[in-house]
């Protein structure tokens, strides 16, 4: 039986910070602030676990010293996470937080059953209670609070996403009242002649919010405009990318970065058809245009 013990015990110094870690591979992709704060949450966490770990081998060991002195640092582990809910919202995870408050709690009790003088588990009993309840009290305030602030930026961000709309081929249009956004490939020269152009026209932009064009993706091929230019709002423009290369007539989509008054990035597919002129001319027309949701967070 005493195998079996400390092969569980083995188990679980490896377990639990790998399960965490497999979990989050997705810190690698966040900016090096979130990174930071992942990295000590990991460590946090694996130092809890590994204490967990010491704590059940004084146990199947019957060493109370050992007991005492990593089930202690288990709590004070768990305390430090539940107040680091206060800074660290957005990059921990409260199913954890709530695993390990379940686990500190139920350290603290087999402690304190271990205590031999019952007037000192007496004394020992309400001031670990208020302990307790005035931690949950913040831990709850803490979680409302970032919740309140997470939803109040989301709708700060939905507020200054921006939503453009395309006309159709409308021939009424008055062509100076429309902005011409001109984006070249990286290698088009500052004074270069010659080159091949691809025109969409008659977009609008809504009367809620400015925005930027930032760059169009078509072929494989990036169009970036020399300066940023500011589409009002109730705006009429059109895109115009110009390459020195042969255009590719066969790729039916274009990926264009939008960008919002506080930088903040969004994509829209504008999802073209090539079509034939009485002249035997070919040319695109636009079916499409519908924003990546999937990018927008």
């Amino acid at each position: 039986m005493i195998i079996l013990h400390w092969i569980l015990f083995s188990l679980s110094l490896l377990f639990f910070p790998l399960a965490y870690y497999l979990n989050n591979t997705h810190i690698k992709r966040e900016p090096p602030s979130a990174l930071a704060k992942e990295k000590y949450n990991y460590a946090i966490f694996t130092l809890f676990w590994w204490s967990n770990s010491f704590f059940y081998m004084g146990i199947f060991t019957n060493i109370l010293i050992i007991q005492y002195i990593f089930g202690i640092v288990s709590i004070l582990l768990c305390f430090t996470n539940l107040a680091n809910i206060w800074t660290n919202s957005k990059s921990t995870l409260k199913s954890i937080l709530i695993i390990e408050l379940l686990v500190g709690v139920g350290i603290t009790i087999f402690l304190i059953y271990q205590i031999p003088s019952s007037y000192l588990r007496g004394i020992v009993v309400p001031v670990v209670a208020s302990l307790y309840g005035g931690l949950l009290t913040l831990f709850g305030v803490a979680w409302t609070i970032n919740d309140n602030n997470k939803k109040t930026i989301e709708n700060h961000k939905r507020s200054i996403r921006p939503v453009f709309s395309y006309l159709g081929e409308i021939s009424n249009v008055d062509e100076v009242k429309i902005k011409n956004l001109v984006l070249f490939d990286n290698d088009f020269p500052h004074d270069g002649y010659g080159y091949a152009q691809l025109f969409l026209r008659n977009f609008h932009n809504s009367s809620k919010v400015e925005m930027y064009i930032s760059e169009a993706n078509h072929s494989g091929k990036s169009y970036v405009p020399r300066y940023p230019v500011l589409v009002g709002k109730d705006e009429s423009f059109k895109l115009e990318l110009r390459t020195h290369d042969v255009l590719n007539m066969s790729q039916e989509l274009i990926r264009l970065r939008v960008t919002d008054i506080e930088g903040n990035d969004y994509f829209w597919d504008i999802h073209l058809i090539l079509k034939t002129n009485q002249e035997s001319k070919k040319y695109y027309e636009l079916v499409s245009l519908q924003m990546d949701t999937k990018n927008f967070k």
